[in-house]
């Protein structure tokens, strides 16, 4: 009975209780649909690049992503605080066409890692993130850079 009763009171402190710490909260210039231009980097290949846009969405220190994928889908959720943010996990963005040697084929990019940061005024954004491509038979990482304002 003492057991329970020390297991319980334990329990309803730690419920009650709360870290002092105010949580981490990211720049609120994070929020807006960014444009800018997008660099895909494959070894052995030149790079490409395109016209992109990132949609964000900043709630406390997450940063919801959209638009991350090559066909304007694909969201993932960056946690961070100041003008910094980073998300690890797994994103697999829907397969595109493609022409391979051997005929049509698709291009399948998955995302394992992203970063993103504001410059110092808050008018530019910089983001980092790398995956994996499967096309025509063959895997390969890749890199993509994205600058925008």
């Amino acid at each position: 009975m003492r057991r329970a009763l020390i297991l319980s009171l334990a329990l309803v402190m730690g419920a009650c209780g709360g870290s002092d710490e105010p949580a981490a909260s990211l720049n609120p210039a994070f929020s807006k649909t960014w444009t800018g231009t997008t660099t895909v980097t494959i070894p052995g290949v030149a790079p490409i690049t395109y016209q992109g846009q990132l949609v964000i969405a900043v709630s406390g220190g997450n940063a919801t992503v959209t638009r991350v994928c090559l066909d304007g889908s694909g969201t993932l959720t960056m946690s961070g605080s100041g003008n910094s943010a980073s998300w690890t996990g797994t994103l697999v963005c829907a397969p595109l066409a493609v022409d391979c040697p051997a005929g049509p084929g698709t291009l399948n990019i998955t995302f394992y890692s992203a970063n993103g940061t504001l410059s110092n005024n808050s008018t530019t954004l910089t983001a980092q993130g790398s995956g994996t491509a499967i096309a025509c038979g063959s895997a390969t990482t890749i890199t993509f850079s994205f600058v925008g304002t």
